[in-house]
């Protein structure tokens, strides 16, 4: 699976408590995605194995509440994502020195 932004946001909030269930519409507000992206994604990683999804409530509800989904990490999408976050975080660390690098480089040809 490709390392994009809302990806490694979502792993992030969901690495925060690993063991915990989230609702949908948690894990929107505190990623900060569209619902076009999160949702889209959820089921995405639902169909790998990196999480479960189950109604919290029975379907459909009496009052005409929309049912709600609960979200979770399965074992293997906290390994997934610990290994995909730490991938991440030294790509982003190493880039900034070689851009430096080639900075300094363009420097030394342009004198």
């Amino acid at each position: 699976m490709r390392a994009t932004k809302p990806l490694l946001r979502l792993l992030q909030v969901l690495q925060q408590e690993p063991d915990a269930e989230w609702y949908g519409y948690t894990l929107f507000q505190m990623t900060g995605s569209k619902g076009g992206t999160l949702y889209p994604l959820l089921d995405r990683l639902e169909h790998q194995g990196w999480i479960t999804a189950r109604w919290a409530q029975p379907r459909p509800l009496p009052d005409g509440q929309p049912s709600r989904k609960l979200y979770s990490l399965t074992e293997f999408g906290c390994s997934q994502a610990q290994q995909m976050l730490a991938a991440h975080s030294a790509e982003s660390q190493s880039r900034p020195r070689l851009w430096s690098r080639l900075l300094h480089r363009r420097h030394l040809v342009s004198n």
